[in-house]
């Protein structure tokens, strides 16, 4: 039995001590607190609300930093912060065929604490290819979220 289940097993049996001695509609909030805000978080992971959130802040400093890679692709940009994200680099995307797409932007994502391979993708018309290592995930618009070997 995972630890939440025997959480909730002794949450249980303290309430229903409780009962037995008090009126336990006077202290329901207290009591249903720790329910409700373990809900919110379950929720919140659930729909990847954190990410979301993270992204919608970001989206004018991501959107900047696309157009800028877009103007000069060749350019080396050095990692830097851009609105939440610390982002290395940036690159035309290149489809299957070798052809680089015009008016497209790549770069990655560096986490601080973990390597990946992640980052974000900002394509004009159509939808990336997918490959073995490079799965992409439609985020809004035209950005779509980029991870290779490991995940997003």
């Amino acid at each position: 039995m995972p630890v939440g289940g025997l959480l909730a097993a002794y949450w249980a049996i303290r309430m229903m001590l409780a009962a037995r001695g008090a009126d336990v509609t006077e202290r329901l909030g207290r009591w249903l607190l720790p329910v409700f805000i373990a809900g919110c978080v379950t929720f919140a992971l659930v729909t990847d609300a954190p990410f979301w959130i993270r992204f919608t802040i970001s989206r004018p400093s991501l959107d900047a930093y696309a157009k800028a890679v877009m103007e000069n692709p060749r350019r080396p940009e050095s990692c830097q912060w851009v609105g939440l994200y610390y982002v290395c680099g940036g690159w035309q995307y290149m489809d299957l065929d070798g052809k680089r797409i015009p008016g497209s932007a790549e770069f990655g994502v560096e986490d601080p604490f973990l390597y990946d391979d992640k980052g974000f993708l900002w394509l004009p018309s159509g939808e990336p290819d997918e490959t073995t290592d490079d799965h992409y995930r439609h985020l809004t618009g035209h950005w779509y979220g980029s991870d290779g070997w490991d995940s997003w």
